[in-house]
């Protein structure tokens, strides 16, 4: 009985000193708390570190930012543009109309136009671009003019190329009367000459060029009854070889200036256009009833230059 009870506590004895640790165990322990200690301690400092230099680049933007837009010049931009009157000039008779909606002031003796954004400085600006592109169409007629005339130096003198006289006819040509010209029995003679032609009261031409053409008819006022028109128009009219009528030149004479006389009038009409191979040029009249038909007194003819 006693050998049992020795051998039963020698055996609880030897499991109590399996469960208690030894002191390597304790020495792991130490140097796994150990481990974990220094890692979490060099972590927080790393990110410290981080922190405080995110902090510094964020302080760095916000010192530049500051600094920039301290030295910033602030400019309100304006609502107002202005240009020199006579830069949005198209015709005298018309600036009263044009710049009513602008307001003007006098700067260096020249008077400024000002217009407000909107409506008003799209008026501005159209007005301006418009005189420009008029300045330059007058300035390439100008100078094809004078290319025109100087590669004719050596033949200075304008010629005859085209000429009648004396009226045959008229005929109803819309609200007016074309005229149509006598081709024979003429005391003045046609001439033509440069391949212009004459056909049905026109003018045909044959050769693109700069020409000086002109008309005149005489009034006789007294053929009028009393109760008929009381004017006269003169027209010249240009046809182009596909288009329309264009009106060129106009004169007219009143009846009134000559009521109770026996004087007649004469209307003349002239000036140098350009004209293209194929143009017809016509005369018209509003009242053929008044004309004086002599070869001397209404003719039609055209120089080129």
């Amino acid at each position: 009985m006693e050998d049992n009870a020795g051998t039963s506590g020698t055996a609880e004895g030897g499991e109590a000193d399996k469960m208690l640790p030894t002191n390597k165990d304790k020495d792991k322990g130490k140097e796994s708390s150990g481990g974990k200690y220094m890692k979490k301690t060099t972590l927080t400092i790393l990110l410290g570190i981080l922190n405080v230099f995110l902090l510094a680049i964020l302080i760095f933007i916000i010192a530049f930012f500051v600094k920039d837009k301290s030295q910033r010049v602030i400019i309100n931009p304006s609502k107002t543009f202005c240009l020199p009157c006579d830069e949005v000039s198209i015709h005298p008779d018309d600036d009263p109309i044009n710049f009513r909606q602008f307001s003007k002031r006098e700067e260096n003796g020249k008077e400024i136009c000002c217009a407000d954004e909107g409506q008003n400085l799209d008026k501005l600006m159209e007005l301006y671009v418009e005189r420009k592109h008029a300045m330059k169409a007058s300035e390439m007629n100008t100078q094809e003019l004078q290319a025109a005339c100087n590669s004719k130096v050596d033949d200075f003198e304008p010629r005859v190329i085209g000429r009648v006289a004396g009226i045959s006819r008229t005929s109803p040509d819309g609200v007016n009367h074309k005229v149509h010209w006598k081709m024979t029995g003429n005391e003045r003679g046609l001439y033509f000459r440069d391949n212009v032609t004459y056909s049905d009261g026109q003018f045909v031409i044959g050769k693109p060029g700069y020409y000086y053409v002109y008309s005149q008819v005489t009034l006789d006022f007294n053929a009028a009854k009393q109760d008929q028109t009381k004017s006269l128009c003169h027209y010249l009219y240009k046809t182009p070889q596909t288009g329309q009528p264009d009106k060129l030149l106009e004169n007219s004479r009143t009846r009134c200036k000559f009521q109770g006389s026996s004087t007649q009038s004469t209307s003349y009409i002239g000036a140098v256009f350009n004209f293209n191979a194929k143009d017809k040029l016509m005369v018209k009249v509003s009242d053929p009833n008044i004309l004086d038909k002599a070869d001397s007194k209404s003719y039609f003819g055209l120089h080129i230059i």
